[in-house]
C-alpha cells in the first residue's frame, strides 16, 4: 500500500530545477501520488534593489519565478497532471506551510551541495526543510556538470 499519496516538489529558479523536477517525476510516477509543484520568489535579497519599489521588485521576481515554473511543467510534466503553485518569501519556510496546508506525505527537493563559505552566506533550504518536516523529505542532489 502506498503512503505516499501527496507529494510536494519544490523547485527553484536556478538551471538545475528542470533536471530536478524530471528525476522528481520519475518518483511519482512511481508512487502514483498527486502532485503539487511548488516554486517560491525569495522576496528576501529584494530589499535593497536599485531604482525600484519593493513591490515593483517583488511583482519582478514573481513573474520570473512563474515564467520558469510555466516552463518546467510545459516541457516536462506535460505528460503527468500536477497543480503548480508559486509563493514569495522565505522558501524553506514556504515550502513547509504549503506541504502543511495541502496535506502532502512527502516533500521533495534539491540541493545544490554549496560548501564553506557559500552555504555558510546562502544556507541550506534542503537542509532546513528536512530539519524542520515533520513528514519524509527526498532530498535529490543536482549535478554542477
Amino acid at each position: 500500500m502506498n503512503t505516499f499519496k501527496r507529494v510536494v516538489i519544490a523547485l527553484d529558479d536556478s538551471p538545475f530545477a528542470e533536471p530536478l523536477a524530471q528525476t522528481a517525476l520519475k518518483l511519482v510516477q512511481q508512487l502514483q501520488a498527486e502532485t503539487a509543484v511548488l516554486s517560491v520568489a525569495d522576496t528576501r535579497a529584494l530589499l535593497g534593489t536599485e531604482g525600484l519599489s519593493i513591490s515593483e521588485a517583488v511583482t519582478l521576481e514573481r513573474n520570473a519565478v512563474t515564467e520558469n515554473l510555466g516552463m518546467i511543467i510545459k516541457n516536462v510534466f506535460c505528460d503527468y497532471p500536477v497543480s503548480h503553485y508559486v509563493e514569495e518569501g522565505e522558501p524553506a519556510e514556504k515550502v513547509l506551510a504549503f506541504a502543511r496546508e495541502w496535506s502532502a506525505d512527502m516533500i521533495v527537493v534539491g540541493t545544490h551541495g554549496r560548501r564553506g563559505l557559500a552555504r555558510l552566506l546562502l544556507g541550506s533550504v534542503a537542509e532546513k526543510i528536512s530539519r524542520h518536516s515533520s513528514i519524509p523529505v527526498t532530498i535529490i542532489p543536482v549535478n554542477h556538470d
